[in-house]
């Protein structure tokens, strides 16, 4: 009996291990990564977010020449 159980837990570690293996590879399925990935993108965010207001302040400004050509 004691060897059936010990099989059976081994065989679900396995298994655990394999799917989330599998979950990894198929869909970069990992935590970490995860949370890496989001503080790219709010960072990537936030940098954009002060890059367009940069571009509404020099459009709006009344003195800001829109022809250069002048």
């Amino acid at each position: 009996m004691a060897t059936l159980s010990l099989v059976l837990l081994m065989t679900s570690v396995v298994s655990i291990a394999l799917l989330a293996s599998y979950l990894d590879a198929k869909f970069q399925w990992h935590p970490v990564r995860l949370q890496e990935q989001l503080k790219q993108k709010d960072t990537q965010i936030a940098s954009l977010q002060a890059h367009i207001e940069i571009l509404e302040a020099s459009i709006t400004e009344l003195d800001y020449p829109l022809n250069n050509n002048h």
